[in-house]
């Protein structure tokens, strides 16, 4: 499937008569991409889940820490 995407072995590297070193070129960096696209899918799909599996206590909660600390640093300075 990725290769077809890339264009390799569908007969379009042939139609365009690009050489083996371009072609290898131009495969790897459709390889990259694609490989970048799906890790930031995998990585947005991770941070929803976590964000729901937290409840509206945890994230008052976290809030409430965070703003503790900032007046503490406030205080200190």
């Amino acid at each position: 499937m990725i290769w077809e995407f890339c264009g390799v072995g569908s007969g379009t590297v042939d139609a365009l008569s690009r050489s083996k070193k371009e072609t290898d070129w131009a495969y790897s960096w459709c390889i990259v991409i694609l490989d970048l696209i799906w890790n930031l899918v995998v990585i947005l799909v991770f941070v929803l889940v976590n964000e729901q599996r937290r409840g509206p206590e945890d994230r008052i909660d976290a809030l409430d820490r965070w703003e503790a600390e900032t007046k503490s640093l406030e205080e200190n300075d």
